[in-house]
Order: structure tokens, then C-alpha cells, then sequence
């Protein structure tokens, strides 16, 4: 049964579901193109400009989504853009990393890491957005 988010977090109406902001399957159902995309395993090789231009596209449109967020409230203005866009894309890449490491025969709504991301993501959630303060109940527990 999904918990409910505490009231810190961004209502959900702010935040995408993570299907919409992870490649559902996309990377982990080939194990060739995400060695590609996340790993290094052709020495020397580095993609043309113009191939690499689309993934510096998506990387630009989730950093302006990201400062948008911000702006509107939501994200945490104590940190940078930058370092949430670092962690997001650690932890998803991560995710896709254990994938294919550990379980690359399973489905990704199946898969022991992939099953994790609405988790992964609530938790991402949770820490940087906007915290608001709870409401002050009048009572205190009296000192002892």
C-alpha cells in the first residue's frame, strides 16, 4: 500500500511521475546501449558533436526544469541546480547500472532495481524540496 508523501513534499501535481522522467525500460532492455550511454567502454571514443547533441539537449531541458522548480518554491534554494541535477542523474543512472549488472534478464517493472525508482524518487523528493514548517500545537511536553 503507497504511504502518503509528508505534507514537505511537493504536491504531486509539481511532481512528474517517475515514468515520465526515466527512460522506462528504454536503457535497461539493452544492455549494449546503456554500456553507450553511461560507461566509457570503448577507450578513446567520445561521440561526434552532432550525435552528441540530443543528449545535451535533454540534459538542458531537465537543468531549466529543475530552475523552474526552483523558482516557483519548490526546490530547495539552499542548493544549486547543478548538485540536484548531479544527484538525479546519479541515482538513475545508478539504478540502470545495478540493473544490468545484477538482473539484466528481468523486465523493468519486474526488475529488483528498477522496482525501487518510485521509492528512489519519493526519497529524491523528499529531500530537496521545499520543507514547509509544521504547525506549533500550543502544547509542549513540560520539562522533567
Amino acid at each position: 500500500m503507497p504511504r502518503k508523501a509528508p505534507a514537505w513534499v511537493a504536491p504531486e501535481k509539481h511532481r512528474p511521475p517517475a515514468r515520465t522522467t526515466y527512460p522506462r525500460g528504454h536503457t535497461c532492455g539493452d544492455g549494449a546501449y546503456s554500456q553507450l550511454l553511461f560507461w566509457r567502454p570503448v577507450p578513446g571514443f567520445a561521440p561526434s558533436p552532432e550525435a552528441y547533441r540530443p543528449a545535451i539537449a535533454l540534459v538542458e531541458l531537465g537543468r531549466d526544469r529543475l530552475h523552474r522548480l526552483q523558482d516557483a518554491g519548490l526546490l530547495r534554494a539552499d542548493v544549486p541546480v547543478e548538485q540536484v541535477e548531479r544527484d538525479w542523474i546519479i541515482l538513475l543512472s545508478g539504478v540502470v547500472s545495478q540493473q544490468l549488472s545484477n538482473a539484466p534478464q528481468q523486465a523493468f517493472g519486474d526488475g529488483r532495481y528498477t522496482a525501487a525508482v518510485p521509492e528512489l524518487v519519493a526519497m529524491f523528493a523528499g529531500h530537496y524540496s521545499v520543507r514547509t514548517p509544521r504547525p506549533k500545537t500550543g502544547s509542549r511536553r513540560p520539562n522533567r
